[in-house]
């Protein structure tokens, strides 16, 4: 297992120091870049297509929210090349900065699901579809991106500070999920009023039995976040995957 997290972290490294734009679109290719962008070009044409068929549909929040789910993985992205560039590596704290503070933007797109009856006059069926296609698009950006901030972690401090670092970052994410759906924080309002996000964090802890919803709230989608990573890293160390690598 710790000859594949290496392996993760030489490819990486190997697809930058290439020269020219074949490197480059190699490392694209390994962190699922066409894939995401299709993917999210499909979903913005599914709305267009159902607008221009004379569908009503609510879609400003999915087009925001997808946006700023993108903001972390391309952070993840910035952040990966200036490490594996011999000359970035100093660099390589801003986009993660940028990273850790947009982070909680896409696995926020799980909860517009609340979303569900006012976005499209399909039935709850289709409009859940609909909602779950881009709230799938925002967890796989949060998995890919913090499976890169996972490999430039370990190979700093280790395989045991890695997996901590992991656990914790998506306890603070989980944290950022609540803050921006049910106290209604954004991202910037971090460097506006730094104060008043701590003060909506800090009662919780110093009370917890009178906000056991908050704690669930946060357990939840710190659950959902972590297995979606773990099956994101398993999905990569597949014995069938390393043998369509190696071929």
């Amino acid at each position: 297992m710790g000859n594949e997290r290496r392996g993760d972290r030489e490819r990486s490294s190997s697809y930058l120091s290439d020269r020219g734009s074949d490197g480059a679109q190699r490392f694209l290719l390994a962190a699922l870049f066409y894939e995401m962008v299709i993917g999210s070009s499909l979903a913005f044409l599914l709305l267009e297509a159902l607008k221009a068929m004379g569908f009503r549909v609510e879609s400003g929040f999915l087009y925001w929210n997808l946006f700023l789910a993108w903001v972390p993985y391309l952070g993840s992205l910035a952040m990966m090349a200036l490490y594996c560039s011999p000359n970035g590596r100093r660099w390589a704290i801003f986009p993660a900065l940028v990273w850790l503070a947009f982070f909680p933007n896409a696995p926020y797109l799980v909860t517009d699901i609340i979303h569900l009856p006012e976005v499209a006059p399909f039935g709850w069926g289709s409009n859940l579809g609909l909602l779950v296609l881009f709230a799938w698009l925002g967890l796989f950006l949060a998995v890919i991106s913090l499976h890169m901030v996972h490999l430039v972690v370990e190979d700093l401090f280790g395989r045991v500070v890695g997996w901590l670092s992991v656990a914790a970052l998506i306890g603070l994410c989980s944290m950022g999920i609540y803050l921006g759906r049910v106290e209604r924080w954004n991202s910037w309002d971090v460097l506006r009023h730094p104060h008043l996000i701590l003060d909506d964090l800090i009662v919780p802890m110093i009370h917890p039995r009178s906000h056991m919803g908050v704690w669930g709230f946060i357990g939840i989608y710190a659950m959902l976040v972590g297995i979606s990573y773990l099956t994101f890293v398993g999905a990569r160390r597949h014995p069938m995957l390393q043998m369509k690598e190696s071929a």
